[in-house]
């Protein structure tokens, strides 16, 4: 009994470093790989430009790319100077947007897909990649 009570405390602190703001995610119905640029994009084209070049609708696909998210290395982009990603990534309810994040897939610039989130000034660092631009 008083080992389940020192081991009470350590497993809730493992359970809080999920990152949970993603759990609006599980609601997520299809995700959108938006094109913005071939170079680093600039702020009015990374908002108002884009083109599709994936739906995803693979409910395994979309859990695959939630779990990666709330299992990824976060970092602060506070004081980072970061050019914007050339790709965005909506999340999507139906045709609601959930989240929109920007998205670094791995290339000789990047060691591993990343996903940038402007709100929260947070980069999230994934552990493999997701394949997820064509």
């Amino acid at each position: 009994m008083r080992k389940c009570i020192i081991l009470l405390p350590f497993l809730l602190l493992l359970l809080s470093c999920q990152n949970d703001e993603f759990q609006l995610l599980d609601e997520t119905t299809q995700i959108n790989v938006i094109k913005v640029s071939e170079l680093s994009p600039s702020p009015e084209q990374y908002e108002h430009e884009g083109k599709l070049m994936n739906e995803i609708t693979s409910i395994e696909t979309i859990d695959q790319v939630r779990h990666a998210l709330e299992k990824a290395d976060v970092g602060s982009t506070e004081n980072a100077d970061l050019d914007l990603p050339s790709y965005k990534v909506l999340f999507l309810n139906d045709d609601k947007v959930l989240k929109i994040l920007g998205y670094y897939p791995k290339d000789k610039h990047h060691e591993t897909d990343a996903f940038l989130s402007l709100e929260k000034e947070r980069v999230y660092r994934l552990s493999s990649s997701l394949h997820i631009v064509p």
